[in-house]
């Protein structure tokens, strides 16, 4: 059994020790933690707060605010503060105007299809303000134990795509931070769980977060954590109960219907507030703007069935992805602050007919897997270590003629993989390839993430059908993908990794 305990005082590890640590980068609040042989410690502030909002407000661009300060600011200035940054990260503006219509923030559209913030007529990136949360936990860390981290596990949702993956390792490069490993959330939890209760079998993972939600089936056994499949939404989560509690309240409670951006704003953080009390009232009476009114638990439970509903579907298919029945499940494991509500832990009971396992702070729980994967992959002993077998989350493939997607490497394969596939030229003397990588499960590429574009030249000139050419997926263990187009029978090739720039 692992022990888990708060800390921000100094653990007198040696001064030529190597200290890792595990960073669950979230929605709404981030933390870190360090294993220290069977002890995990959860890294606070000098307050002995645990939680980080991620939150950061650029009131003064030069100097701006991360976490609790900048929280208190965002009512008060909410163009200035970024909130649920996370949620934004590797979106086109198209995506964001059509997923968050109300967002109070300037954004401008880059050339790679992300967007940036206009904040003070100065530009700055989704890893900008990433890092700017990263850097406020290193700092938490270099106060306690003063001296460089030897590296970092960083949580990720399962449901992350390429683009988004990468930027998260961007971020902590931004700040100097060595990325270990990029660990899907899910599998994150089911080490600290699978270490600290030692329990072997079916394991799922309902993890609600505050923008995602992820749901992964995994088998453990002695030391070999096997992930079975994996699905999720990067849309869902409970900065999206917060929206249909304060657009409830809006519109039936106070009839307001109100546009006015501080307004919104203000329904958010009351809406947040409400939301956290039900969790262990059964009614909240209160004020907004002169309007008494009361939400009772019942009312709340309607307002956010659909959203359960969703969750629920999407574990039926991550069961039939892993060819598991329900009645095989050996134990159901919650994850994310948004478990915490009554109606979420009675439904996931009754979907699973198992009574969820909750010894470990749902809120802390994948901060503890993640700094227990840090601590095996930098320390010389391998006595406890685990084989950890992930899986791609997102199938991936190239377009082909009729804008169709052809899939190189299906969702739910192990990773690391590699995969080649066969294609040839579609017109005669064809003189260059155009390759689009894309991601997702849809058959159109409309349909479909565009990861990137590259054109391999100067191929030789031959009639339609002659010309082969091979092209290799590979994914690496952080889930990230190269790819390598080659000419058969030439030394033509071009290889490319996803990132920003390309």
């Amino acid at each position: 059994m692992i022990i888990i305990e708060k800390t921000n005082q100094n653990l007198n590890i040696g001064k030529n020790s190597t200290i890792s640590f595990g960073i669950d980068f979230g929605t709404t609040y981030s933390l870190i933690a360090t294993t220290i042989s069977q002890n995990v410690f959860i890294i606070s502030d000098n307050k002995n707060r645990a939680l980080l909002p991620s939150v950061v407000n650029y009131s003064n661009f030069s100097k701006p605010i991360v976490g609790w300060n900048a929280k208190k600011l965002i009512t008060s200035d909410p163009i200035n503060t970024i909130t649920s940054v996370k949620r934004l990260i590797g979106r086109s503006l198209k995506e964001i105007k059509e997923l968050f219509p109300n967002l109070p923030y300037n954004f401008k559209s880059n050339k790679d299809n992300t967007i940036s913030f206009i904040i003070n007529n100065s530009l700055i990136s989704t890893s900008e303000i990433s890092s700017k949360i990263l850097n406020e936990l290193k700092n938490r860390v270099m106060s306690v134990y003063k001296q460089e981290i030897s590296g970092v596990v960083i949580t990720v949702p399962a449901h992350f795509n390429d683009i988004q993956r990468q930027e998260i390792k961007k971020s902590a490069q931004l700040i100097n931070l060595n990325v270990l490993r990029l660990l899907n959330e899910p599998t994150a939890a089911a080490i600290a769980y699978g270490l600290h209760l030692k329990k072997k079998g079916i394991f799922v993972i309902y993890d609600l977060g505050g923008g995602t939600f992820d749901v992964s089936i995994l088998n453990l056994s002695k030391n070999v954590f096997e992930v079975l499949s994996t699905s999720g939404s990067t849309n869902l989560g409970g900065d999206d109960i917060d929206y249909l509690l304060s657009n409830y309240i809006n519109s039936k409670v106070l009839s307001l219907n109100s546009k006015n951006i501080s307004t919104q704003i203000g329904l958010l953080d009351l809406a947040k507030k409400i939301k956290i009390k039900l969790s262990s009232e059964y009614y909240v009476k209160t004020v907004f703007k002169s309007y008494s009114f009361c939400i009772t638990r019942m009312e709340f439970n309607n307002i956010i069935k659909p959203i359960i509903l969703k969750t629920l579907k999407i574990c039926k298919n991550a069961l039939q992805d892993a060819k598991v029945s329900i009645e095989n499940i050996d134990h159901v494991i919650l994850v994310g602050g948004s478990t915490y509500i009554p109606i979420i832990q009675n439904d996931v009971m009754k979907y699973f007919k198992k009574l969820p396992l909750h010894s470990i702070n749902p809120d802390q729980v994948v901060a503890v897997g993640a700094s227990i994967q840090a601590d095996m992959l930098t320390k010389k002993n391998k006595k406890n270590n685990i084989i950890l077998l992930d899986v791609v989350p997102l199938s991936l493939g190239i377009e082909i003629i009729g804008n169709i997607v052809e899939k190189v490497i299906f969702r739910n394969t192990k990773i690391p993989i590699a995969q080649t596939r066969e294609f040839t030229t579609f017109k005669d003397n064809q003189k260059s390839i155009l390759i689009h990588v894309l991601q997702g499960e849809e058959t159109l590429v409309k349909n479909c993430k565009s990861l990137s574009k590259f054109i391999l030249k100067d191929i030789p000139q031959k009639l339609a059908g002659k010309i082969i050419v091979l092209v290799t997926f590979q994914i690496d263990v952080d889930g990230l993908l190269s790819i390598t187009a080659k000419i058969k029978s030439t030394k033509i090739e071009k290889n490319i990794c996803i990132n920003f720039k390309n």
